[in-house]
């Protein structure tokens, strides 16, 4: 192991792995900017500053796509508001600041107070910054930054000059302030100091109000950018504990968020604390957290004042009463210290740095909101879904084999609880339509018996349901379900013809069981990223539609084909073997054979259907109007198509010599020609 992870060799040390196999980053803080979709910012212990993107247009997150905002492996990075592209990063020497401009890559150093501090105490420095110093980017002004040494300092040229702006607000204990190390050699690397502000937060409500808290225990709150200070410690927080956060609410500006440790004191307990009056009066709110797993973090929801999240040593946990009692929201995320939280109201999603497993991300907060006991005892709940994003890229679990991070799913994820699995025979129903109830797509199962575990198991399928469409999950409990966005498909699998994704736009799913019905209304937004107007969007799904109708009807064709030459193949009438070549002469043109091998593709020219499926391509993946090219080409193709499709219309009136016996023998014939003639009319 070494500080950029751990190494791996299969062959006894002959040859080693690089540390990039797992996800095994520290990460001290973890903030978030305000574009779609977000990006995670961290300080890596020993391995550099990041900056993630939460997704990709690709199928994964990949190392490539990661960038290194400053050299430092501590402390904050912190976007600036409205201007995620210029990002501060704390953690050097002498309150040293990178900013980085992520447009032109070019890098500033900003050092508040340039004092070469290696190897003297922290008693006879100007100022005393932490390893971790905090550092805040106002969103009240885009060069207006906050930093905490012992005091809280100002800057409002984007980090060229700085102001204290309150008195020293530690104990200022000197003895706890003396060179580190023995008699022999001290071990001074100017950044592990003590009584420092180490917490630091600004209201997003009140432009002037700030919060800070230190990590010898003391808490303190201005209402007016630092003219005047009053002290709020919690009366019950012990002494020389760390306030790690302070987390301004997002509802009423008195109302306030704490979390401090005490696991270097050897005292593990949570401290929480919540207040409602600017400090004066606080409660601790632990109820439900084990008493030895220490607090790091406490962020309270954008959307619901009472769901609060908290990091500790344990893992994640969350409150859907404003911390009067906690629940695990451990999941799936490892068991390791959870050292942030961030929530991202922009996409609805909580954002987790963790201390030895990177970053994670939980999507869609909407179900925990509704996590109402009463629910439990109803036979089915529908949740709300949450916005649904169209928009490139794709969540595939095969990334985490090539060492990528997962992005989101594409779609509209919904989720439903069931009291009781779904009963034999049984059905569950899914149905997505517009706000006027016009059908979109539906999708529904019928209650089984319980699994097999032997090779009968296959033997309970539905063979005529179509084996790559989504499946609704029947057992007890929440489960939930990926909506791809799409219009139904036409036909089922090789032969069905996918649907264009719906428009931007306000739709409604409905749950239906046993005679019952619950819905919920959601809303579907494109990539803000995306510039097209929806006389675009419409003008495209306009197309994929018409091609989608092109080209069921020749599957329709291509079936009857099949049909035609099972029943002439064993016909023993003398002109069959003739007959069999008019029909194979139109088969040509209009449909694409079954293909034993992909290379044999190469030495036929493309079918009508295949030219025509080949215009879907074109579609998928851009939202601007499709080119006039599309247009003039798909009426062209239509029309070749029409001409061999009345070739086969009169081949089945002149052409089919004893059609009854052909019938009799094959079934498939007679649906094949009142198809045919049905489509015509």
């Amino acid at each position: 192991g070494n500080d950029g992870g751990a190494s791996v060799s299969l062959d006894g040390g002959a040859s080693w792995s690089s540390e990039d196999n797992q996800p095994t980053a520290q990460i001290y803080r973890i903030n978030v900017d305000d574009r779609f979709p977000f990006h995670m910012y961290g300080a890596q212990q020993d391995l550099s500053t990041i900056e993630v993107p939460s997704a990709t247009p690709d199928w994964g997150i990949d190392v490539h796509d990661w960038r290194t905002d400053a050299q430092w492996e501590s402390g904050y990075a912190v976007p600036v508001p409205g201007k995620p592209w210029i990002v501060y990063a704390s953690g050097g020497p002498m309150g040293a600041i990178e900013r980085t401009d992520t447009r032109t890559d070019l890098k500033t150093f900003l050092v508040v107070w340039p004092d070469e501090n290696t190897g003297r105490g922290a008693d006879e420095l100007t100022y005393r910054f932490q390893w971790t110093f905090p550092i805040v980017a106002s969103r009240y002004g885009s060069d207006t930054l906050y930093i905490g040494s012992q005091y809280v300092m100002k800057s409002v040229d984007g980090g060229r000059g700085w102001q204290d702006i309150s008195p020293d607000l530690t104990r200022n204990d000197k003895q706890k302030q003396q060179p580190s190390g023995g008699p022999l050699h001290r071990d001074i690397t100017s950044v592990e100091y003590y009584d420092t502000v180490f917490a630091l937060a600004e209201s997003p409500l009140q432009q002037g109000l700030l919060w800070a808290g230190t990590d010898d225990g003391r808490a303190w709150v201005t209402k007016d950018d630092g003219g005047h200070w009053d002290e709020v410690t919690p009366p019950d927080l012990p002494a020389w504990s760390t306030i790690n956060v302070i987390d301004p609410s997002r509802f009423e500006p008195g109302t306030a968020f704490l979390a401090a440790h005490r696991y270097r004191l050897d005292d593990y307990a949570p401290y929480i604390y919540v207040t409602h009056d600017y400090g004066q009066h606080w409660q601790k709110i632990v109820s439900g957290l084990p008493t030895d797993t220490t607090s790091f973090s406490v962020r309270q929801d954008w959307k619901d004042p009472q769901l609060l999240f908290a990091g500790t040593l344990s893992g994640a946990w969350y409150s859907d009463d404003g911390g009067a009692h906690w629940h695990s929201l451990q999941q799936n995320l490892p068991h390791v210290a959870v050292t942030d939280l961030a929530v991202v109201p922009q996409q609805d999603s909580l954002a987790v740095a963790t201390h030895g497993r990177a970053f994670w991300v939980l999507d869609q907060l909407q179900p925990l909101r509704e996590l109402d006991p009463k629910l439990r005892k109803a036979d089915a709940f529908l949740h709300t879904p949450g916005t649904a994003w169209i928009t490139g890229g794709s969540q595939d679990p095969s990334a985490l084999q090539f060492n990528m991070g997962e992005n989101p799913v594409n779609g509209a994820e919904v989720y439903y609880q069931l009291k009781k699995p779904l009963g034999l025979g049984a059905k569950l129903n899914l149905a997505f339509t517009d706000l006027q109830g016009h059908p979109i797509a539906s999708f529904s199962v019928v209650g089984r018996p319980a699994k097999k575990h032997d090779d009968d198991e296959e033997k309970d399928q539905d063979h005529d349901a179509d084996q790559d469409a989504p499946v609704l999950g029947t057992d007890a409990g929440m489960d939930s379900f990926l909506w791809d966005l799409r219009y139904a498909s036409i036909g089922k699998g090789d032969e069905g013809v996918p649907g264009p994704e719906v428009l931007p736009g306000r739709y409604r799913v409905t749950l239906t069981w046993g005679g019952r019905s619950q819905s919920r209304e959601f809303d579907v937004k494109l990539d803000p990223n995306v510039h097209v107007t929806d006389a675009d969007l419409k003008a495209r799904s306009d197309l994929f539609l018409r091609v989608q109708k092109e080209l069921v009807q020749l599957g329709k064709a291509a079936g009857h084909i099949t049909a035609l030459r099972t029943a002439l193949k064993g016909s023993k009438a003398p002109d069959a073997p003739a007959r069999l070549a008019q029909l194979e002469a139109i088969a040509d043109k209009l449909v694409t054979p079954n293909f034993e091998g992909y290379l044999e593709v190469l030495a036929h020219p493309a079918s009508l259907q295949e030219r025509i499926s080949s215009i879907l391509f074109g579609l998928e993946g851009d939202y601007t109007a499709p080119p006039p090219a599309y247009q003039t080409l798909l009426d062209d193709l239509s029309a070749q198509a029409d001409t061999q499709l009345q070739a086969l219309h009169a081949f089945d009136d002149l052409h089919v010599h004893d059609p009854e016996a052909l019938i009799r023998h094959h079934p498939a014939v007679r649906t094949g020609i009142a198809q045919q003639h049905q489509d015509r009319d």
